[in-house]
């Protein structure tokens, strides 16, 4: 039988293997599977507040990098958890950096504030595209998480694996 899973359609009929059966999918996921434990691809804009924002001032810190929109449910639906997360973490050094594929800082700004997100925010059209390519994201949400020395950890991680990881990050 084939099911439908993140990464594309995957075939387990016969030996169980699991093997996927759109290669640009299996493609885009070796493709993030090789940001792993390396620096991560540099994000440097202009936040939706005007404000210069980069993954250098965050240095020393454990990151997640939320790539979004106010029209994905999934996106919305993993909002308590980050915000809890936010809250709890970032005293020990979390900071979350959303990314908004809206391309209108009014509008992203004004769901910011709806649904009080305290985090800050990029949505400006070129540096989004940018680094949608650099992360290879194809579907939304996407969350990256970058460690204290600046490399990609872990990718597409949600609820309390997400919680899990970041403090299993912060003990080290």
């Amino acid at each position: 039988f084939f099911f439908q899973a993140e990464d594309g359609i995957r075939d387990s009929s016969v030996t169980g293997v699991q093997t996927c059966a759109l290669p640009i999918l299996c493609e885009n996921k070796i493709a993030k599977l090789n940001l792993l434990n390396k620096p991560a691809p540099s994000i440097d804009a202009i936040d939706t507040k005007g404000v210069s924002i980069g993954l250098s001032d965050y240095k020393g810190k454990l990151i997640v990098i939320d790539f979004w929109a106010t029209n994905c449910a999934p996106c919305i639906d993993e909002f308590p958890n980050l915000k809890a997360i936010y809250t709890d973490l970032k005293a020990d050094g979390v900071e979350i950096i959303g990314i908004s594929l809206d391309g209108d800082a009014a509008l992203v700004d004004a769901f910011s504030s709806r649904y009080q997100l305290p985090w800050r925010m990029i949505t400006t059209d070129a540096s989004v595209e940018e680094f949608r390519k650099k992360y290879h994201v194809r579907k939304i949400p996407s969350l990256y998480v970058v460690n204290q020395s600046g490399d990609v950890v872990q990718y597409d991680i949600r609820g309390t694996d997400l919680r899990e990881t970041l403090q299993k990050l912060l003990q080290k």
